[in-house]
């Protein structure tokens, strides 16, 4: 597999996922968890690189 570029997400075969369809999907899931907060898939990526390290702190 070759180096992805910036915003390029993989997905089933040769095919990309479109950034649109990952804000969508990160706009479905807040609505129906009914949280107050604004999330968007910027605050994913750092809630996931927060846990991440902690997660590899503990090993």
């Amino acid at each position: 597999m070759e180096r992805l570029k910036d915003w390029q997400v993989p997905g089933r075969g040769d095919k990309l996922i479109d950034v649109q369809i990952i804000h969508a999907a990160c706009r479905s899931a807040t609505e129906a968890t009914a949280l107050t907060k604004r999330i968007s898939v910027h605050t994913l990526r750092h809630l996931l690189a927060r846990w991440w390290s902690y997660d590899f702190l503990r090993m």
